[in-house]
C-alpha cells in the first residue's frame, strides 16, 4: 500500500476541505461549526495563490492526508491545516506529510518551522513532539512548537 504525496490541484478542492473539517469534527465534535473557517473554502486562493504549498497524501487513489507550508514572518514557516483521516491514523501518514513539509522548507531556505495547536488536544501536540518540534509556549489556549532547520 504506497503513500503517494502530491501538490494540490484545483479539482481537489472539495476531497481536501472535507478531509480538513473532517479532522475538525473529529476534534471538536458538537462544537464545530463549518462555517467558522472560511480559509477552507477556497484553499487554492487562500495558500496556494500566496506561496503556499499545500500537500495531498493518497492511500490507494483516495484522498486520505493533507498539510501546508506557508510564509511565517521574514524567514520562517508555518504548517497549517493538517489532517489525516481518522480511519487512516496511526499509519505514519502525518509522520510522512511533516517530513515532506521540513524538506520543503529546508529547500525554501526557512530557518524555522512553526505549528501551532489546540492545548488540550494531546495527542497533536505529542504528534508534533514526536516530529522533532519543540513547545515553545502557549497562548490563547494554543500550544506553539518549533523546529529549527
Amino acid at each position: 500500500m504506497a503513500f503517494l504525496i502530491r501538490d494540490f490541484m484545483p479539482e481537489d478542492q472539495s476531497q481536501v476541505a472535507g478531509l480538513i473539517q473532517g479532522g475538525m469534527r473529529q476534534r471538536w465534535g458538537r462544537g464545530f461549526d463549518p462555517t467558522a473557517n472560511p480559509d477552507v473554502d477556497d484553499l487554492w486562493a487562500t495558500y496556494i495563490e500566496p506561496g503556499g504549498e499545500l500537500l495531498v497524501g493518497e492511500l490507494e487513489g483516495d484522498v486520505v492526508a493533507t498539510a501546508t507550508l506557508i510564509g511565517w514572518g521574514s524567514d520562517d514557516g508555518r504548517i497549517v491545516r493538517m489532517s489525516v483521516a481518522q480511519s487512516r491514523q496511526g499509519l505514519g501518514l502525518g509522520r510522512e506529510l511533516v517530513g515532506e513539509l521540513i524538506a520543503r522548507a529546508t529547500r525554501r531556505g526557512m530557518g524555522v518551522l512553526h505549528v501551532s495547536t489546540d492545548t488540550p488536544w494531546i495527542d497533536a501536540v505529542a504528534f508534533y513532539e514526536a516530529c522533532g518540534f519543540h513547545r515553545v509556549g502557549e497562548s490563547d489556549g494554543d500550544t506553539h512548537l518549533e523546529l529549527a532547520l
